[in-house]
């Protein structure tokens, strides 16, 4: 099971506009009219309703669980997660706490970021504040944009690819083909709205010929290719700009830095869902040598890794990835498993718990406890965490059945 338990966690780990500053001499008021117009409003209208309309100031939590439907499976993510998308446009706030807790449920869930990030960053500036006052976050605290940003950057972490990184304006979707056609590049955005993806990639394709400037194209040309389940051509776009972006870098007289550590990693992620694993370390060891502060970049390495059975360099990489970021659940838990696997029980019990002071919610590290404990021997703590991963799991997961069978074998005498 330890070796399934791997490779279930290496497909895992392979599955899958901001406004321009104001001059200096025009300081920005803290306090708008629309501030004041909308903090006003909230004033009379009570407590609940602000928490449905604005989300909070305060990013992190926690905060309570929105009400699903009584049928609703309320270990689901993809529930809150529905919920959240239902009611992005008439209850923000709601939305927001949605999102909040279907990331709290799967910690690896891209969507749950990313639609998290379009709320607070793009659709709704205005938050509640701790004294219940309704004031825009980014003249209040300006270090919120980073903060909120960081929701993107773990979206794209875990998917480079997801659903929605390129969200095409409706006033271009809505476009008519006939005006759309006079720019290529505009045409091939109409069309990646409209889902037509071989359309999309013939019109980058021909924008790029026509001015091959333009190769900034080869990022979205690269998300068609990708949903067109073409990967190849996907890493050779995304190869192709890199390339590019090194020549500028080093022919420029000004010497201007562009890191490329995600066109980098995106390419190891499509190695290594293809299982080209030699290809897919070369790709993240390059990100690497871009940004070596790339935590999630040293946890594809170590999938690679263990795939091409280097164990040892596998922990290693995954050691620097937990002393970056020491929070992420799944790294927690990857790296305890693989220390369970190797012997180090006691040293992957004290990983796969750390992942659960990290997310309480999160039910996957129960699995991995329990099949520490019955390394172990002992089988009351590996009955208690099967116990316990089936009353968190939502009802669809996979390793219910596992845990199940689990169960039945160890209660037999």
């Amino acid at each position: 099971m330890r070796s399934l338990a791997l490779l279930a966690l290496i497909a895992l780990l392979f599955g899958s506009g901001c406004n321009p500053p104001e001059p200096e001499h025009r300081p920005r008021p803290l306090v708008t009219r629309r501030d004041s117009l909308a903090d006003s409003v909230a004033r009379t209208r009570g407590s609940t309703w602000r928490a449905e309309q604005y989300p909070y100031a305060d990013l992190h939590g926690p905060f309570p669980r929105p009400r699903l439907a009584d049928t609703a499976d309320t270990n689901d993510p993809l529930a809150y997660y529905h919920l959240g998308d239902s009611l992005r446009y008439r209850q923000p706030g709601t939305a927001d706490r949605a999102f909040y807790w279907a990331a709290r449920l799967d910690p690896t869930f891209a969507e749950a970021y990313f639609a998290r990030w379009r709320l607070l960053r793009r659709d709704y500036t205005q938050r509640e504040m701790p004294d219940g006052s309704i004031r825009d976050i980014f003249r209040v605290k300006p270090a919120m944009v980073a903060a909120t940003d960081s929701l993107l950057a773990i979206a794209i972490a875990y998917s480079p690819f997801l659903d929605g990184a390129f969200d095409i304006p409706s006033s271009i979707v809505n476009m008519s083909e006939r005006m759309a056609s006079r720019d290529p590049a505009l045409a091939g955005m109409r069309s990646f709205g409209l889902r037509d993806y071989r359309a999309a990639v013939a019109q980058w394709s021909k924008a790029i010929r026509e001015d091959p400037k333009q190769s900034m194209l080869h990022i979205p040309r690269a998300h068609a290719w990708v949903r067109l389940q073409e990967l190849d051509s996907a890493i050779a776009d995304l190869t192709q700009l890199a390339q590019r972006l090194e020549s500028v870098a080093h022919d420029s007289l000004m010497k201007v830095y562009l890191s490329k550590e995600f066109l980098y990693y995106a390419i190891g992620m499509l190695h290594g869902s293809r299982g080209r694993y030699p290809e897919a370390r070369a790709a993240f060891e390059q990100a690497l040598a871009e940004n070596l502060g790339f935590y999630m970049a040293h946890v594809r390495l170590s999938g690679t890794l263990v795939a091409l059975h280097d164990t040892a360099t596998a922990l290693s990489e995954l050691e620097t990835a937990i002393l970056i970021r020491p929070d992420d659940p799944l790294v927690l838990i990857y790296d305890g498993n693989l220390l369970v696997s190797t012997g180090r029980v006691a040293d992957g019990e004290k990983r796969i718990r750390a992942a659960l002071q990290a997310d309480s919610n999160f039910a996957l590290p129960h699995i991995f406890l329990g099949m520490a404990a019955e390394a172990r021997h002992d089988t009351t703590a590996a009955l208690a965490q099967y116990t316990d991963y089936l009353a968190r799991a939502p009802r669809g997961a996979a390793e219910r059945a596992w845990a199940r069978s689990q169960l039945r074998t160890l209660t037999v005498p």
